[in-house]
């Protein structure tokens, strides 16, 4: 792809949109009905032009209400940024160098250009001239240097911190409009890691206003660029802003937006009937009632997968790794190795995953085999079949590895925000899992307080728990963050030999031979098991009578793009 500038813009297959996935059930005869909705139409700029194409200024009225399960912690600065619910809310009034558009291709945001080098270490980009923050100050490459240094400070809490300390060498400010970055080694994912809307939002941040005020003051009260401005924050409860007439890429048709931490989907779906929310983030479950109520849907096709992470695949050198948890051992070791991995296959073919899309999911999703390879994308090979579900080889493999009484296994049911039915899926895995003869202690815990902690100092060996993947452009992309020894959080392993292919797919500039690789690196974890993916899951907003149109990304399950809502015309 050619960008602005004529210099070399990458991107994806992208994913597919395919109507025959949801037809044919409640569901998708409302789903088809509103999937206009969800892209942009030939009339309508894609998220990433200014305005809305004819309908020239308009007024901003009214507010919008949106009810989420979480709305996250106000640390609005770039060294505490650190879930997808606070990158979710950032995402109003803060904005990203590059635009991930509805199809996942990128384009420009705050970056109107760039290009890299021909040996993949520097990157140069090319800033608009025309945008300020919210004081009235200009956006400039200092911001850029500012948020970028922000983000890899010693004690930054950043979500980034692990990927962009390792990726990141020195950045350049030439002039006002352009930032050069130079890499440690080079890294196709970081065009991927600078793009909203996403698994994380990477906002620029004013470094004359952090600056002046102080970094507890800025956290709670922030400023930015985007198309709507922060007003007040309340913990657990609302996130407020208010329309920016006239912002440089479109102004919002509402005045105010409102964003609800409301838990309980039960009471977002009261809020919708009872025109107290305009926009929630709600289940299949929910889909009758809310059609039989003239309500509008817009459908997230694969907006995330559904695993079970099996913590304790720690590296030996680990203070948390321990050789007594059934499915982790010392690669050095062959015969512990080779036991560890006859656990995980019994785990993995013990679940019955076409009854679980066809039961808890009401046949709204699909069966994950790579969860990190998005159906109907080109990183889905052929070669990945489907994982089978098998009980009888189950309680042999475990049999084999010594487990023929069983073992214990904490169980943790997490919700992440934005991917719901993590716990009713872990709960039926459960059920799986106990009929080869393993003991379950399942239990309730929250993602961000109990769980990713835990992740990030590796501290949770023998423990499993249900989570939802977000959706990657590419496999690697992914496991930098997560899934590697050099990640952040750890959801996946620490096993030198895929460290290797993650880095190598990373450092392949050409397109086909990087996808080789990530090929390469799906059939790995397959024949590890080292992650046991369950199912895709096609995520569902619901929006009230006064909301007719609200683009979204696909593969990004929290909702988005809300100053391209609209209402009728």
């Amino acid at each position: 792809m050619t960008g602005p500038d004529k210099t070399s813009v990458e991107t994806t297959g992208g994913l597919t949109l395919r109507r025959r996935d949801f037809l044919g059930s409640a569901v998708g005869a409302a789903a088809g009905l509103l999937i206009a909705a969800c892209v942009p139409s030939a009339s309508t700029s894609s998220p990433s032009g200014s305005t809305v194409a004819g309908t020239g200024p308009r007024k901003p009225t009214g507010t919008l209400t949106v009810a989420t399960p979480d709305i996250g912690n106000a640390l609005y600065i770039p060294s505490r940024l650190d879930t997808p619910a606070g990158n979710t809310a950032l995402a109003t009034f803060g904005e990203s160098l590059i635009e991930r558009k509805v199809d996942r291709s990128l384009g420009p945001r705050l970056a109107r250009a760039w290009s890299v080098s021909a040996d993949g270490l520097t990157y140069t980009f090319d800033l608009r001239t025309d945008v300020k923050w919210d004081d009235g100050t200009p956006f400039t490459s200092d911001d850029v240097a500012f948020t970028m240094k922000g983000i890899i400070q010693p004690g930054s809490t950043n979500g980034r911190f692990a990927q962009f300390r390792g990726l990141i060498d020195s950045i350049e400010t030439p002039t006002a409009d352009r930032v050069i970055m130079h890499l440690k080694n080079p890294d196709v994912s970081v065009l991927y890691q600078l793009a909203a809307p996403g698994p994380a939002t990477q906002a620029m941040f004013s470094k004359k206003y952090i600056t002046q005020v102080g970094e507890d003051a800025a956290a709670l009260k922030p400023v930015g660029t985007g198309p709507w401005k922060f007003v007040e924050y309340r913990p657990g409860e609302l996130i407020r802003c208010t329309a920016v007439e006239g912002q440089w890429r479109v102004t919002p048709q509402f005045q105010e937006l409102v964003i609800r931490q409301v838990p309980e989907e039960s009471t977002r779906v009261a809020m919708l009937l009872r025109g107290e929310a305009d926009i929630a983030t709600v289940s299949i479950q929910s889909t009758k009632q809310l059609t039989d109520a003239g309500m509008n849907l817009f459908l997230q096709p694969t907006a995330y997968s559904l695993i079970i992470s099996l913590q304790g695949q720690y590296l030996p050198s680990r203070p948390g790794f321990k050789k007594d948890v059934p499915w982790a051992a010392d690669p050095a070791d062959p015969v512990a190795w080779e036991r560890a991995r006859k656990v995980r296959e019994a785990l993995d073919i013990a679940i019955d995953r076409k009854t679980i899309v066809s039961t808890v999911l009401s046949g709204q999703g699909a069966v994950a085999a790579m969860p990190y390879a998005v159906p109907a994308s080109v990183f889905a090979d052929p070669s990945y079949a489907p994982i089978e579900f098998n009980p009888t080889r189950a309680k042999q493999l475990l049999a084999d590895a010594g487990y023929g009484s069983g073992f214990d296994m904490p169980f943790l049911l997490v919700e992440a925000s934005g991917r719901p039915l993590a716990p009713q899926v872990g709960q039926a895995v459960a059920q799986y899992w106990q009929a080869i003869g393993v003991r379950i202690k399942q239990s309730n815990a929250d993602f961000t307080a109990t769980v990713r902690p835990g992740t990030v100092a590796r501290t949770l060996a023998g423990t499993a728990f249900t989570f939802g993947l977000l959706v990657y452009d590419e496999p690697f992309a992914g496991l930098i963050g997560n899934g590697v020894s050099t990640g952040d959080a750890l959801i996946g392993v620490e096993y030198p030999p895929l460290d290797a292919l993650v880095a190598k797919a990373a450092a392949t500039i050409d397109v086909d031979a990087r996808r080789k690789v990530q090929v390469d690196i799906g059939k790995m974890m397959l024949d590890q098991h080292f992650m046991i993916g369950i199912v895709w899951v096609h995520g569902l907003v619901a929006g009230g009578k006064r909301v007719t149109t609200l683009p979204q990304v696909l593969g990004v399950s929290t909702i988005h793009n809300y100053e391209y809502a609209a209402g009728p015309k």
